[in-house]
This record gives structure tokens, C-alpha cells and sequence, in this order.
């Protein structure tokens, strides 16, 4: 019996768990049933011209069709909480499984592919649409490592690969997917040439995976190398040859083979090789890492989102005794020590600060504050509270330098969230954006790389591409976010 095509074994897999039948999904498309049979069986796939529709309404037919029980079946195995996500995986998975086997048929005349695949050279879009490895969207468990000489790649080839290249490819929810182990090997050499896009792109990786485990290492051995291996299920590897070609592409979904270039990649993972390490604020409060910051010199902070820094006295303790509430673990009298210590340094230390134009605007509509990386909500009249207090703030204090970015500074990335950076001499950590009571914490972990994140300050600093540089625009902004709040009080 001729072996069916990865499309087919998922359709009819779907069909099966709904109960959905031949005839019923032939009648909604208005297709004749035999169709139908053809697709489920793999003799046939659906027209190209037409798969667009014709999958969509294969999802919203099969999401229709689930009873209790095979809605929980499908909601465990895509790895969603309602029908909207689940119709969305559903066409995204038979979308990947679609295209998957058009283009394995126009490249080889068959449908189904062997074990393991050569192919003398491939395009980096080829590569990249065989990276997107189908069975990888309906793992429940996942363990793969991405290991390339990504930062050596035209820019919208790190954007595709990475699966940046719009928002529908970006989760900003706060779902987490804790039996997804990611780890990055990446060549920091490469860096250098294009340094302002590069650290753009690997703050915007890192928060756009933060919600998966994820670790990121520096590995120079990756240069002119592309691999991609995900344990158990599938591995493509390729050689770099020019800015869109490489040479040598190899993949395979036979284990032995996978595991083989699994382990070794994995063994490149250690301690000596971590790039940025994932910490929590009540490790950098109890070790004394947060003080470290704030006494370090040459501090640079750019504010994707407003911290506890700015927070007046009586409006800091009402959120400290929450937050201490909520983490037992953290000295409340430690909590008001720091808070005086971060006013001390804003009122009397050299510091360079930058703020996105949508973080004052945001938070005068939502009252959002990061307070030690935990997200609490602002009434209308402590958002007065907080932008009155961060004016005031930054007349005190001659040696304060702040600038306001012009939302972002590339504008390919505009629908990822602003991270928080805290830049110095010493020491380097991010605070990346999730959707949810609590941010990611990073500490970048090389030298290398805070060298690059350093750099990449003081390339945007005084450019006026990025930047605005007259201070009093950040004034200004924050006047009118004053408006909006007492706009809203009125209402009220």
C-alpha cells in the first residue's frame, strides 16, 4: 500500500478524532465527496489555487464537529485553551502540512519523502521553509537547539528564520510552554559589521521566545553553519555560501541520525558558553545583584516600559507592602533601603536614560508599572502621581540625561513589545515583556555581548534617526500624558 503524504495522515487524523465525516465536510465546501476521500487517502491534494480557502474551512469544520471528548483530545494535543486558538492551530498545522508536500512533489515528483534528504544547494528561503519542520507545531514535548551564523545573514533572513517577520508570527501572550526546550547557539563574531540590527534582533528573539525554556549561547564554531535538530523527530543542516544560498543541506527524521547531531550540539550547551542568563528578582534582591547595578558606573538605561525607579515615597510603600505579599521571600525593610538608594541616583548620579514614545503614552492609558519586574496597575490618580514625580525627578538632577526614542529603532520589529535595558561598566541585564503579571529577567552573561548591547547605546544615542535629542520632548510628552490621565478622572 503506497505510503500516504503528511497531509493526508493529519486531515484524516483530524477527521477521525471530531468524528467528522466525508460527506458532511463535502457538503460545507460544496465539493463532491470523493474529493474528499482522495484528500484524506493521499491520491490527492487540494488545488493550490484554492488551498487558502479550502483549509480554512476545513478548520472551522472540524473545530464545529468536536464533541467534549475530542475537544479535549485536540486541546491537549495542540496545546490550546479554547476554540478560537485550536481553529488557528489547526490551519496553521495543515497549512505547514500542505505546503510541506507541494513543494516536496514539485522538487522530487513524489509526495511522500524518504528518511533522510540531500539536496546539493537550496536557497535560504528553501531552507527556511524546511525549517518549519510540520510535526514540530503538534509535539507536546519539544527539545531542540537552533545552532547557525544567523548574524552573518542578510537581514530578513535572521527575521524569517527566527519567524519575526510580523506579528502573527509573534506570541505576546503570557501562555507559557514549559515543555518547549529551546537552546541557541549563535556566533557573536559576526556581530560587529551590522551591530545596531543585530542587537535589535537578539532582543526581540530572546522576548519573542522568553515564554519557552530557553537558553542562548555564544558558539564561534558556527560560522558559515545552519543547523537546526529537534530531538527525536527531525534535523536540516547546511553550509553558508552567500548572503542566500547554502550548499550541503541534509535532513532527516530517522531518531538515530537526529540524536547523533543532537547530543553532540548539546554538548556546546554549558556554562562556559551561556550568553545570557535567566534569573528572577528576588535572586538579584536576596544576592545583592540589583545593588550591584546601582552602584556601578556609566549607567545606561533605555525604558521600554516604567519601573519602580520613578515612584513617589507614599505611593512606593503602598505597592512594596503588595509586592512583598506576593513574594514572601523579599525583606520589606530591604525594599524601602533600595528605594532610597534609586532616588539617591536619580537626584545625584551621571546617567543616560532613553524612553520609547509608546511607554509614557501606554502607561498613561493603562497605569502598567514594572515594580522589580512584577507588573501592578495604576488608578487614574496615581498615574497623576507617578508622571508629576518623574518630571520633577528629571529637573532635579543636572547630571541626567534623558532622550526619547521614536518608537523603536527598527521598524521591521514594531509589533514586538519594548524590552527594558540596564546598561553599565559592570553589569548588564534586560527586563523582556510578556502579557502577564511577571516579565522575563536576563543578565547578559559575555562580555562580548555587553560590548555589543554598549555599543549599540551609544550608536543610537545621539542619532537623530532613532532619537529625539532635545530633552525637553520628553517634558513635553509627559505633559501630555498628564492631560490624558485628568481626562480620564473627569470622565470618571
Amino acid at each position: 500500500m503506497k505510503e500516504k503524504n503528511r497531509f493526508s495522515t493529519l486531515l484524516k487524523h483530524l477527521m477521525t478524532v471530531t468524528k467528522l465525516k466525508n460527506y458532511t465536510l463535502a457538503k460545507e465546501l460544496q465539493y463532491d465527496e470523493s474529493y474528499i476521500s482522495k484528500w484524506a487517502n493521499g491520491s490527492l491534494l487540494p488545488t493550490e489555487k484554492n488551498s487558502e480557502k479550502i483549509l480554512r474551512e476545513i478548520s472551522r469544520c472540524l473545530v464545529a464537529s468536536m464533541d467534549a471528548e475530542s475537544r479535549a483530545v485536540l486541546y491537549s494535543e495542540f496545546q490550546v485553551e479554547n476554540d478560537a486558538d485550536l481553529e488557528r492551530r489547526i490551519l496553521s498545522s495543515l497549512e505547514a502540512e500542505f505546503n510541506y508536500v507541494a513543494d516536496l512533489k514539485e522538487s522530487t515528483g513524489t509526495d511522500t519523502a524518504p528518511k533522510t534528504a540531500f539536496y546539493p544547494e537550496l536557497t535560504l528561503s528553501q531552507f527556511t521553509q524546511r525549517i518549519r519542520y510540520p510535526a514540530l507545531q503538534q509535539a507536546k514535548s519539544l527539545d531542540f537547539i537552533f545552532s547557525a551564523d544567523i548574524l552573518s545573514l542578510d537581514w530578513h533572513y535572521q527575521l524569517s528564520m527566527a519567524e519575526l517577520e510580523s506579528s502573527q508570527n509573534v506570541d505576546t501572550t503570557n501562555k507559557s510552554y514549559p515543555n518547549t526546550h529551546f537552546s541557541m547557539l549563535v556566533n557573536l563574531d559576526a556581530a560587529s559589521e551590522n551591530n545596531t540590527h543585530n542587537v535589535e534582533f537578539l532582543l526581540n528573539f530572546l522576548t519573542s521566545f522568553s515564554n519557552a525554556d530557553m537558553q542562548f549561547y555564544t558558539c564561534p564554531q558556527m560560522v558559515g553553519k545552519v543547523i537546526m535538530v529537534a530531538k527525536d523527530l527531525y534535523c536540516i543542516s547546511g553550509m553558508v555560501i552567500d548572503d542566500s544560498h547554502l550548499l550541503g543541506v541534509t535532513a532527516t527524521e530517522d531518531p538515530k541520525h537526529c540524536n547523533a547531531i543532537f547530543y553532540r550540539l548539546h554538548s556546546l550547551c554549558n556554562q562556559q558558553t551561556l550568553a545570557v542568563r535567566r534569573t528572577i528578582m528576588s535572586d538579584m534582591l536576596l544576592s545583592n545583584e540589583y545593588m550591584e547595578y546601582l552602584f556601578s558606573r556609566r549607567q545606561r538605561w533605555i525604558l521600554g516600559h516604567f519601573t519602580e525607579h520613578f515612584l513617589p515615597d507614599d505611593l512606593y510603600e503602598l505597592l512594596a507592602t503588595e509586592y512583598c505579599q506576593a513574594h514572601l521571600e523579599v525583606d520589606r525593610a530591604d525594599l524601602t533601603r533600595i528605594h532610597k538608594l534609586n532616588k539617591s541616583v536619580l537626584e545625584t548620579m551621571d546617567l543616560q536614560i532613553l524612553i520609547h514614545e509608546k511607554t509614557i503614552t501606554d502607561f498613561a492609558v493603562t497605569g502598567v508599572v514594572d515594580f522589580y519586574n512584577y507588573k501592578m496597575q495604576l488608578t487614574p490618580s496615581q498615574r497623576l502621581a507617578y508622571l508629576s514625580n518623574s518630571i520633577e525627578l528629571c529637573k532635579k538632577n543636572p547630571k541626567l540625561s534623558i532622550r526619547l526614542t521614536r518608537n523603536g529603532t527598527v521598524s521591521d520589529l514594531q509589533h514586538i513589545p519594548h524590552s527594558t535595558l540596564f546598561l553599565s561598566e559592570s553589569f548588564c541585564y534586560m527586563r523582556l515583556v510578556r502579557n502577564g503579571p511577571t516579565n522575563t529577567l536576563s543578565v547578559l552573561n559575555k562580555v562580548q555581548l555587553c560590548n555589543m548591547f554598549r555599543k549599540f547605546y551609544d550608536d543610537i544615542w545621539d542619532n537623530e534617526e532613532y532619537v529625539h535629542l532635545d530633552r525637553h520632548c520628553v517634558q513635553d510628552l509627559m505633559q501630555y500624558a498628564l492631560q490624558l490621565v485628568n481626562v480620564q478622572l473627569q470622565v470618571k
